[in-house]
C-alpha cells in the first residue's frame, strides 16, 4: 500500500512540479506578453590565413605562429526571451602567449571564425555568422568584418501574437578577442527585422570594411 502512495505522489508531482513549464516553447507573462524559452548551443572553428603560421586551424582553439593560443568556448543555455531585450551569452573567446603576429598589410585579417548557433526550442534551427579579425600586433585582436546580428525562428506563435524571429543583436559591437561573446536577444515581428536591418540599426561592419582570407 505505501509503495502505490509513494508511485500515485510521484505521478502527481510530475504534473504540479513548477519547472516543468520551462519545457514549454512560449509562457505568458501576467501582463498578457508573450516568452519564448529558448533553448540554444553555441560552437565556433577558426580558419588562419595561409601566410600566418598557424596550427589547429578549422578547430576551436588554434596556435598561432608567435605562440599565442586562441580558443572558443561556446554556451549551452535555456533562457525566457520577450520582445524586450534580454541579455545572453553566446561564448567566450580566450587568447594567450603574448601579441598577435601580423602581416605586412595592416588591412588584412589574421583570423576568420564561423560561428553557429544551433537552437532547439522554440522551434529548431541552426543560424551562422562569419567574422573576420585582425591586424594583428597586439594583445587584442579586433574584429574586421562580419555581421552584428543573428537571428533564428520562433515556429507558430499561440495567438493573437505574430513574432516571426529571435533577435540576437551583439551587445557590444564590434567586439575584440579575447573576451566574452554578449547579444541582447528579443522577439520580433519579421518586417521589423527588415526595416532594422535596411537603416543598419543591425548589419555588418561598414565602416572597417577589410580584405578578407581566403
Amino acid at each position: 500500500m505505501r509503495s502505490l502512495t509513494t508511485l500515485l505522489l510521484l505521478f502527481l508531482f510530475c504534473f504540479i512540479d513548477p519547472t516543468k513549464a520551462l519545457a514549454d516553447p512560449f509562457t505568458i507573462n501576467p501582463d498578457g506578453s508573450l516568452v519564448a524559452n529558448v533553448a540554444f548551443t553555441t560552437q565556433g572553428i577558426f580558419t588562419c590565413n595561409p601566410d600566418i603560421s598557424c596550427s589547429g586551424s578549422g578547430t576551436s582553439s588554434v596556435m598561432l605562429g608567435s605562440g599565442v593560443t586562441v580558443s572558443f568556448v561556446g554556451a549551452n543555455a535555456t533562457v525566457p526571451v520577450g520582445n524586450v531585450a534580454t541579455p545572453v551569452t553566446l561564448g567566450t573567446f580566450t587568447a594567450s602567449g603574448g601579441a598577435f603576429p601580423s602581416l605586412p598589410n595592416p588591412n588584412a585579417a589574421i583570423l576568420r571564425f564561423d560561428f553557429s548557433l544551433t537552437q532547439t526550442s522554440p522551434t529548431s534551427s541552426t543560424a551562422n555568422s562569419r567574422w573576420f579579425f585582425g591586424p594583428g600586433g597586439g594583445a587584442a585582436l579586433p574584429l574586421l568584418q562580419g555581421p552584428s546580428y543573428t537571428q533564428t525562428p520562433t515556429g507558430p506563435n499561440p495567438p493573437p501574437f505574430a513574432y516571426n524571429a529571435i533577435v540576437f543583436t551583439l551587445a557590444p559591437f564590434p567586439f575584440s578577442i579575447p573576451g566574452t561573446l554578449t547579444a541582447d536577444a528579443g522577439l520580433v515581428p519579421e518586417p521589423t527585422t527588415l526595416i532594422l536591418a535596411a537603416t543598419g540599426l543591425i548589419g555588418a561592419v561598414q565602416a572597417r570594411r577589410r580584405t578578407r582570407t581566403k
